[in-house]
């Protein structure tokens, strides 16, 4: 079980994710969807610990997650 409380994070004054509390179940597939700019990569950046969150998040990964991040723009490789 994969649980989130309390992730909120603010670009140039401009808050792009407040997650308040969210819980992913084990042994199910998730799907993050939404329009451009309404925090789908800055919440996959929190999730795998590319960036902290700007108030104090409380992440419980019990167990093995089975989750990806891969960015659009790849970071290994300057090209």
């Amino acid at each position: 079980m994969l649980v989130i409380n309390k992730a909120c994070k603010t670009y140039a004054q401009r808050r792009v994710l407040c997650i308040e509390s969210l819980s992913f179940l084990p042994n199910r597939r998730y799907v993050l969807m939404g329009p451009n700019g309404s925090g789908k990569s800055t919440f996959m950046r929190i999730l795998s610990g590319v960036i902290k969150p700007d108030e104090g998040a409380s992440i419980i990964k019990n167990g093995i997650a089975d989750y990806g991040y891969v960015p659009q723009h790849p970071y290994a490789f300057n090209s």
